[in-house]
């Protein structure tokens, strides 16, 4: 089992294919984090994605995948500090570019976020990426949120201990 410190983050992105001459819709992320084990809610976040928002161009599901991983590695950065992260994905792609495995055609801007809060959070501690099955609850749970995001719900809880 997982150290009783180690944080497990799960991220989902969720976004419709682009219909060809048709403004693309809007896309959710969502990340859902549990402490040790999967005992307890540690953080949750989600939110919308659009062509406002700041260095988006296009939008696709690779992009909200990117930012729901994105964002993770940030909340960890800033608050799970001396603790064990895993990052929990099912879409390589995120993972992929976050270490720098993969180079990004498209969402250059977010791309290069991900590698530069990827390599504070790696500088500081024990982190660490691993797939995961989609059917996972804590997968599920940051699926919804994503969906959540992107029908326009934003959301950011975090369990203060």
């Amino acid at each position: 089992p997982p150290p009783s410190n180690m944080v497990q983050i799960y991220v989902a992105g969720d976004a419709e294919r682009r219909k060809k001459g048709e403004p693309p819709e809007p896309a959710g992320f969502g990340a859902y984090a549990v402490e040790g084990g999967g005992v307890g809610e540690v953080f949750k976040i989600s939110g919308q994605i659009t062509v406002s928002t700041p260095n988006v161009k296009t939008i696709t599901q690779n992009l909200s995948e990117l930012v729901a991983f994105t964002r993770a590695l940030q909340w960890a950065k800033t608050h799970g500090r001396a603790r064990p992260i895993c990052i929990r994905y099912n879409n390589e792609y995120a993972a992929r570019i976050a270490t720098g495995a993969w180079k990004a055609k498209k969402h250059k801007a977010f791309a290069s976020e991900a590698r530069h809060a990827w390599a504070m959070l790696k500088r500081d501690g024990q982190v660490w990426m691993q797939h995961t099955r989609p059917t996972a609850f804590e997968s599920q749970q940051a699926h919804a949120l994503a969906a959540a995001g992107k029908q326009g719900t934003t959301t950011y809880a975090m369990t203060v201990s």
